[in-house]
């Protein structure tokens, strides 16, 4: 079970014209965010996802989405994108996008994958979205360094975790490692 802890306030208008588009905007501010997991009656995760702002605006023309939140020193997220509405089907509107990271707060690694009961290291994104909405290309880079991993059901450390995916249209390059006690991980 997750659950949203901190004060979330909307603000939201939207509007017709006849036959025309719906338009409107959407302002959403996080304050304190965070996810609290419960993994059982005696376990519980906290995440913090800090402070910022979700914009979400449509006019006749096009779609336009940001978000940033600033967790201080644990990290920041931020990203926008953009759908050329006017003149295209739903799913031939052009996207263009950003998102970028830099955090140190890895605990919602569990959330996705259960069995790491523990998750450290720094992890950078710099990802450009493009295509169109039925066919989203997305490029750019996702890196982890001084990672850390704990998975205790089976008694696995893995150390010097550093990994790198380079994705260019929708295609992965992957390489990294770890350390495992003597051992040692390469992955290509």
């Amino acid at each position: 079970k997750v659950a949203y802890e901190g004060r979330l306030d909307i603000r939201a208008h939207a509007f017709a014209n006849g036959a025309g588009p719906i338009e409107g905007n959407l302002r959403a501010e996080l304050t304190d965010a965070q996810l609290r997991r419960t993994r059982s009656k005696t376990r519980q995760d906290l995440i913090r996802l800090g402070s910022g702002t979700v914009t979400v605006s449509a006019d006749r023309n096009a779609l336009r989405s940001a978000f940033a939140l600033d967790a201080n020193d644990l990290g920041t997220v931020s990203g926008e994108l953009t759908a050329q509405r006017a003149g295209y089907a739903l799913t031939d509107m052009p996207l263009r996008g950003s998102i970028k990271a830099a955090t140190r707060e890895l605990d919602f690694v569990n959330i996705y994958v259960p069995d790491i009961d523990r998750a450290t290291g720094k992890l950078l994104a710099d990802i450009a979205i493009g295509g169109t909405a039925g066919r989203p290309a997305i490029s750019g880079l996702l890196q982890l360094s001084d990672g850390e991993f704990d998975f205790y059901q089976v008694n696995l450390q893995l150390r010097k975790v550093a990994m790198q995916a380079r994705v260019n249209d929708n295609r992965v390059e992957f390489s990294g490692g770890a350390q495992a006690a003597e051992g040692k991980l390469d992955a290509r």
